[in-house]
């Protein structure tokens, strides 16, 4: 019986490769995760579509407009960077059948997908263990599998190009010390790149690019860095291309994700990515809703933030020919971190400089190297949010700060937040007195408490014109 149980799933296994040459993968039969797997027909050259973030605060209409456009352009799959559903972020609607109704609602989507659409794991679609959401992670994960089957990372091979996607929110459940990619899907992905040395190109899709400077994915990376390979991720809703160890590396903007929209030059835009692969590698182009980007659209030299981390090449410079712009895009000021933005939680503060604790304030100071002399004005801008404890009189903070020439606070201005907000975008002008010589930036937390939380993105300071 048990030979005939065996010689069955042999044969079953084979007429399943039959079924599809080009297409092969390592899950045992049941529910997988992606949609079907009737690609449209092609041999050596074919294209395939990225949608980039959905959540975060969905802007309703475009990721249902984004999979239309990608069906007018007939691709062989489709590829997703993660946040697909909004997951457990609201407190009052976190249980498995909240989640089953954010999944439900996706599928009405994804069914209109003419090609094959692949889910990819994001931080809303399986989610943080923190506090007040004490399962956030196990039950995203469970609704996760399923709708999507039981692998939260994978890896398919389609026409000898290995496609591996991870899942950087593994190891963020109840357990003590909390890690995006665990050791155990590291021994799986350098097996993977082990058994197909010899693929034409491979490419790797994680949804946190804060990843990719893990130790984790560093050891991937390691294994990588011998094969033509390129690196797709998304989460920071804005785009950017640049190089790390010599290979190109995308971070995709938004598809309906919560985003300023600020334009081209900011990378923020909604858009889908089309992949054309050939002989010589892949060709990336980027679809607006109303038109088509190229690749190098938003790059290290001319995107209007400034980036230090992942680059081979040069960062951003400013014009001189335009107003003086300090732009301390958190991604540049963590240094190295890891951490994906400034975070005051409790007594932990992650943005450089010198920081000074009390029982009652923690804080932050960054030096800005810009003269300021009198009479001029800035703008300070910020998206920020915060978690304040109840029965306090707490705030956080983000201030800036005009010294005269001994050092000495002489004007103060900026965000004071004393109630819980969500991500808001806010400014603040200041015009230094006369006896202003220079800037300074203060972040702090007055009254915080363990559970205290005060976040901020996309910090950037400008001179405007008196």
């Amino acid at each position: 019986m048990r030979k005939i149980m065996f010689l069955a799933g042999v044969l079953f296994a084979l007429t399943a490769v039959a079924a599809n040459k080009n297409f092969q993968h390592s899950l045992p039969a049941g529910k997988k995760p992606w949609t079907h797997e009737n690609f449209i027909a092609g041999d050596g050259k074919f294209t395939f579509v990225i949608i980039p973030d959905r959540t975060g605060s969905e802007r309703p209409g475009i990721f249902g407009e984004a999979i239309k456009k990608a069906n007018m352009l007939q691709p062989d799959f489709i590829m997703t960077v993660g946040d697909l559903i909004q997951g457990p972020t609201d407190i009052n609607k976190q249980s498995p059948d909240d989640l089953r109704k954010q999944w439900q609602e996706l599928l009405t989507f994804t069914e209109k997908s003419q090609a094959p659409f692949f889910y990819l794991v994001g931080n809303h679609d399986i989610s943080i263990t923190r506090k007040g959401f004490p399962r956030a992670n196990e039950d995203s994960a469970m609704v996760w599998k399923e709708f999507a089957g039981p692998n939260t990372y994978y890896y398919f091979i389609y026409k000898d190009v290995l496609f591996i996607c991870l899942n950087g929110m593994e190891g963020r459940d109840a357990r003590p010390v909390q890690v995006g990619i665990t050791g155990q899907q590291t021994a799986w992905a350098l097996d993977v790149l082990k058994k197909h040395p010899d693929v034409r190109w491979t490419m790797v899709f994680m949804h946190q690019p804060s990843g990719w400077i893990s130790p984790a994915y560093e050891k991937i990376e390691k294994a990588l860095s011998n094969r033509k390979h390129t690196s797709f991720a998304g989460d920071w809703h804005h785009y950017i291309k640049f190089k790390r160890a010599g290979k190109d590396h995308y971070v995709l903007a938004t598809a309906g994700g919560v985003s300023e929209m600020r334009g081209i030059e900011y990378g923020e835009f909604d858009h889908i990515t089309y992949v054309t692969m050939t002989p010589q590698g892949p060709v990336v182009t980027n679809i607006l809703l109303d038109g088509i980007l190229s690749d190098d659209v938003v790059t290290s030299q001319n995107i209007k933030r400034h980036y230090t981390e992942f680059l081979d090449s040069e960062p951003f410079v400013y014009n001189k020919k335009h107003s003086w712009r300090a732009i301390m895009d958190v991604f540049a000021l963590h240094r190295g971190t890891g951490n994906e933005y400034f975070t005051i939680n409790g007594n932990q503060i992650t943005l450089p400089g010198k920081a000074f604790k009390s029982r009652k304030c923690v804080e932050k100071v960054i030096a800005l190297d810009h003269p300021a002399p009198g009479g001029k004005t800035f703008k300070l801008v910020a998206s920020n949010r915060a978690e304040l404890p109840k029965g306090k009189n707490s705030s956080f903070n983000i201030l800036l700060q005009a010294l005269d020439a001994d050092n000495k606070v002489v004007q103060s201005q900026g965000l004071t937040i004393k109630e819980n907000l969500f991500w808001k975008y806010r400014k603040s002008f200041i015009k230094v007195p006369a006896n202003g010589k220079r800037l300074q930036l203060v972040i702090s937390g007055v009254n915080f408490d363990s559970s205290s939380i005060g976040e901020a993105r996309n910090i950037f300071v400008v001179e405007e014109k008196n």
